[in-house]
């Protein structure tokens, strides 16, 4: 009956420690759990940090670049406005009286000097 007795107490002891392992062991899971958790929060708020900030710095470049192509496009209209007045009679004629040069029946005065 002692031996009985012995063992049962031994038994309880048994299995208290060992329900003492399995709670001490989930809380163990539970805190690892966190933790794991708390480290994938702190990745992805970091990388969305990085993102937003590469994003304002591409979307800054993506303006500059518009306003620069926008610029070139004035600039390429202005130069074909001038490429169709350089081509036209009226600019020939300007160009050639700056030179000097008149049609074969043009007569042309030039003023007197005053020595």
């Amino acid at each position: 009956m002692i031996e009985k007795k012995v063992d049962k107490r031994i038994e309880n002891e048994y299995f208290r420690a060992r329900q003492k392992r399995k709670k001490s062991a989930r809380r163990f899971n539970g805190v690892l759990v966190i933790a794991i958790t708390a480290i994938i929060v702190t990745v992805f708020s970091g990388m969305t940090i990085s993102l937003k900030a590469k994003d304002r710095a591409k979307t800054k470049e993506l303006t500059v670049k518009q306003e620069e192509l926008q610029a070139e496009q004035d600039r390429t209209q202005e130069l074909e406005k001038l490429r169709v007045h350089v081509q036209s009679k009226q600019y020939i004629e300007e160009e050639a009286k700056k030179m000097g040069y008149a049609y074969p029946n043009q007569i042309v005065f030039k003023p007197e000097s005053d020595n």
